[in-house]
């Protein structure tokens, strides 16, 4: 027999706050069970921070705005999931076979010695995993004057986690490290994941500004003035609009769920994309990656990729730190990543491109707040907490930031975050409820 969360009172047994991939896995499979979900989304499209749009300034080539990778193939959910749908996703070009490494003064430099390096940071921070919950820079003390450390602190910390190495959880960013391939979408992970996980409804811009514990299941407020009442909700918005109040809880939240979205602050990784302008690909092949050394730890650094699925633009990404100074300044932004190209390839390389770009705004737009949860030292542990069901099993969060499946930050994480809400809400009620 179908569970019921909800009597003919409510106008639907579950509600969904967020329309991303959290909230629309959740949406799906309690659909499959028979109940009845309302899907909010406060913006004017599903998707989340997996978009794929058609920019004027890229004359319409696809550009995925958010997650671009379907990381750690082999046991991410999603790639068998596109496959049985015929979606034509594929490994991408592994990032050793075409990737260029130069010093802080533009030099050629051996992607070799990099790897050195990382090997011997990688066998520094991991001595400390049996210790204190540590910053991941604190654990890279023995390593600290090798010349390379900056560097791969900024890519583990920057540009991987979205915050600095001194920012981060040593313990949770080991649990998060991705391994193996990743995978592509053509044509934008964004369009290929609207079209799996497509919902059969869902209430567009309509924010959710307060939830309410009553007997038998949760009141919703929305921007507008509208009330909706539900036998439960799960809300997958991100740590950034949850810190910042925009939804009232009441009760309010407990001591130990407010210690974890303390500890679970956005980070932010930004992509700067320029566009060329003429036909100059400077002999350079498409997907050619750049990065050079980062001079000094906490020093701003970023990676480029050149005509990236053979597309006449450069994306940079950079993250941390630096991504929120350069937030909302496109002028910065444009001259931060040209100066990048002119160090490495030279100043004829710099008029290869057009300044008039795009930088991508998950900082200052509302519903986001960042880009992606990051946790801090001493704060291992604070997914699991955010994700633990509160009021009797009717409210719990998801969503990347609440991913304990080693993949948080990614599109996998979150899918998984959002079906595990759903599982626990279906087993935790198989009795009709007390009246709404």
């Amino acid at each position: 027999m179908t569970p019921r969360l909800a009597t003919a009172s409510a106008d639907a047994d579950v509600a969904v706050i967020g329309a991303g991939v959290a909230g629309l896995a959740a949406a799906a499979l309690l659909r499959g069970a028979g109940l009845s979900v309302a899907l909010f989304e406060a913006g004017p499209r599903i998707g989340g921070r997996a978009f794929t749009d058609h920019p004027a300034t890229l004359k319409g080539a696809a550009f995925d705005h958010g997650a671009s990778w379907l990381h750690a193939a082999h046991r991410n959910p999603l790639v068998p999931l596109a496959q049985a749908q015929g979606e034509p996703v594929h490994p991408d070009t592994p990032w050793t076979d075409r990737v260029r490494v130069f010093l802080e003064n533009g030099q050629p430099a051996s992607f070799d010695d990099y790897e050195a390096a990382e090997t011997r940071w990688q066998h520094a921070v991991t001595a400390r995993l049996g210790g204190d919950d540590s910053s991941l820079a604190e654990a890279a003390a023995a390593v600290a004057g090798d010349p390379w450390t900056a560097t791969i602190e900024t890519w583990e910390g920057a540009i991987i986690a979205a915050a600095d190495a001194d920012q981060l959880s040593l313990h949770d960013w080991h649990a998060n490290e991705l391994d193996g391939e990743n995978f592509i979408a053509p044509g934008g992970l964004g369009a290929m994941l609207a079209r799996l996980l497509v919902p059969t409804a869902v209430h567009l811009s309509a924010r959710v500004t307060a939830i309410t514990a009553r007997q038998g299941g949760v009141h919703l407020r929305t921007a507008d003035g509208q009330g909706f009442k539900a036998g439960a909700a799960i809300v997958t918005v991100s740590t950034g609009v949850l810190r910042d109040g925009a939804i009232a809880f009441s009760p309010a939240l407990p001591a130990d769920t407010l210690a974890a979205l303390a500890g679970l602050p956005m980070g932010l990784l930004s992509k700067i994309v320029l566009p060329t302008a003429g036909d100059s690909r400077l002999g350079l092949s498409p997907g050619t990656g750049l990065f050079r050394r980062v001079p000094a730890r906490g020093a701003p650094g970023a990676s480029v990729i050149l005509w990236p699925d053979d597309a006449a633009f450069a994306i940079c990404f950079v993250g941390g730190r630096a991504a929120w100074n350069l937030a909302d300044h496109p002028y910065d932004a444009a001259t931060f990543m040209l100066g990048e190209i002119e160090a490495m390839l030279g100043t004829q390389a710099r008029k290869a491109f057009s300044p008039d770009g795009l930088t991508t705004g998950w900082a200052t737009n509302p519903h986001f707040r960042g880009a992606y949860a990051y946790a801090t030292p001493g704060h291992a542990g604070a997914r699991q907490t955010l994700g633990s069901p509160l009021w009797d099993g009717r409210l719990t969060f998801a969503g990347e930031a609440c991913a304990t499946d080693g993949m948080a930050g990614t599109v996998a994480g979150a899918y998984r975050s959002g079906h595990h809400a759903a599982q626990t809400l279906l087993s935790g009620f198989t009795r009709s409820p007390a009246p709404v």
